[in-house]
């Protein structure tokens, strides 16, 4: 199968448990499935964190010595930032990868670039479920992915073909079908700031809304308005929307009900089965993280009213059940 994926993917070694010591970057660009560029770039920690734990150089084999006379972080970002800054970003077990650039930037007192990125580790985790674990080393083990662990380029070009044999295992030729497929959705850096913050613990369905993209896979791929009238989805269902939809306009979604067989209201009830929801428009719902329908449903739901909530993708998902 042939892939069509244009993609950077990175990788971060550390001089220590400090994420703001970075001591080799490695990257690897992929274009339409096909690395086009492999390197890495030695780094000099930041004079306060320039010290080096013995169980980090046991892995990576970076000592002091190796990195005394690199440029710091500053003097290479002027080059690096243009792998970053408005591109798909990958790496594997990300949440480390971009906390290492946040937190030398931050460091520094460098700009943030922007850009969006997912995990090929999230990623392997639903693509291939009854591995051990997913550490890159026994995902590229089970792929038979020949690399040297723990060197920088290596490692970003392992998570880079981590990525194209997910989309051949899925049958799919793109990493926007790949997120669709497994409901990943990309995450953005700097973190979107335009959703409310809450100190609780969010569900997964409202992380979902807070950072879907523009999804025109889904779209795309909704069935014709013969083959709604056919299967019906949503027959004898009463359906809700709140909030902005991301890739499908409110006035498509209330069509395709209607095809399915179903009814749309504006106003949650007991009668409700399905509560579709958007994405949040702060300043309409005044500060709150949830709007009026879904704290109203939510309440519902926890009387025992079988009312569900569903989001965008989970919504254009069952058009094809």
């Amino acid at each position: 199968m042939v892939t069509v994926m244009n993609f950077i993917a990175i990788d971060f070694e550390t001089a220590n448990r400090n994420h703001a010591s970075p001591c080799e970057i490695g990257i690897a660009v992929f274009r339409n499935g096909t690395c086009e560029i492999n390197l890495s770039r030695k780094i000099h920690p930041p004079k306060k964190y320039f010290y080096f734990d013995s169980e980090f150089t046991k892995k990576h084999g970076i000592t002091k010595e190796v990195v005394q006379n690199e440029p710091e972080f500053p003097d290479i970002y002027k080059i690096l930032s243009m792998y970053f800054d408005k591109n798909l970003i990958l790496a594997h077990n990300a949440s480390f990868d971009i906390d290492v650039l946040k937190k030398t930037l931050e460091f520094y007192g460098l700009p943030y670039p922007s850009f969006t990125y997912n995990c090929t580790m999230w990623i392997s985790k639903q693509v291939w479920p009854k591995l051990v674990d997913h550490k890159l080393s026994t995902v590229a083990g089970f792929l038979g992915i020949s690399f040297i662990h723990h060197k920088a380029a290596e490692d970003a070009k392992a998570c880079a073909e981590i990525a194209h044999h997910a989309c051949i295992e899925k049958n799919v030729t793109t990493l926007e079908e790949l997120e669709y497929v497994l409901r990943i959705p990309r995450k953005t850096f700097p973190e979107n700031l335009g959703f409310v913050k809450s100190s609780r613990k969010i569900s997964m369905i409202e992380l979902c809304i807070q950072i879907s993209p523009n999804n025109s896979y889904a779209t795309k791929n909704i069935p014709s308005d013969d083959e709604l009238a056919k299967s019906r989805p949503f027959d004898g269902k009463l359906v809700v929307i709140t909030g902005e939809l991301n890739s499908i306009s409110r006035d498509k979604v209330e069509q395709i009900i209607r095809i399915s067989g179903g009814k749309c209201s504006n106003n949650i009830s007991r009668k409700t089965d399905y509560l579709v929801i958007g994405a949040r428009d702060p300043q309409k719902y005044k500060g709150k993280l949830k709007s009026g329908k879904l704290e109203k449903a939510d309440d519902l739901i926890s009387q025992g009213y079988p009312l569900k909530e569903i989001s965008e993708n989970d919504f254009l998902s069952m058009l094809r059940r």
